[in-house]
């Protein structure tokens, strides 16, 4: 198993910032990096909290304070198997949760198109997605429920 290890000091430019720390283990992973490239590989993600990403995301779409904090959310841990080639990106299995969140996917990126299914809870408020050619479809009643029966129906026998 490989893994990486990322800590330190992150600061969004207050003097009392915690330190913050992720760790990103490979448990299964085939890559290779030469053409045609490939990475198959499972995937597990423990994050003390979002801050990095929120930050990032703040500097190129210019989010607003409230939303921002309301989007840092505390002890992420998760997963995912990956599937990457030259011309597409499939991701399984994901599953990923912390405080006031819980997302599960399995989609297929592919350049000028998107397809799965996407099951989010955050805050309270959830919602499923279907990604198809012809855009999305958003599920409002009985999401997890949606989901889960669209993940086994997709799944091979």
């Amino acid at each position: 198993m490989s893994f990486w290890r990322v800590r330190g000091r992150f600061s969004t430019g207050s003097a009392d910032e915690p330190e913050w720390s992720a760790v990103i283990t490979f448990p299964k992973a085939d890559m290779r990096f030469s053409e045609p490239m490939k990475i198959d590989a499972a995937v597990r993600l423990s994050m003390l909290d979002t801050r990095p990403l929120v930050v990032m995301y703040d500097a190129l779409k210019g989010v607003p304070d409230w939303l921002e904090k309301m989007m840092i959310i505390e002890n992420i841990h998760g997963g995912a198997t990956l599937d990457v080639r030259r011309d597409q990106v499939r991701v399984t299995n994901l599953d990923v949760t912390g405080k006031g969140l819980r997302a599960l996917a399995d989609l297929v990126l592919a350049k000028g198109s998107r397809e799965g299914i996407l099951y989010l809870r955050f805050h309270g408020f959830s919602l499923g997605i279907e990604l198809q050619q012809g855009g999305r479809d958003l599920k409002i009643i009985r999401r997890l429920h949606w989901f889960q029966q669209q993940r086994a129906r997709r799944r091979p026998r």
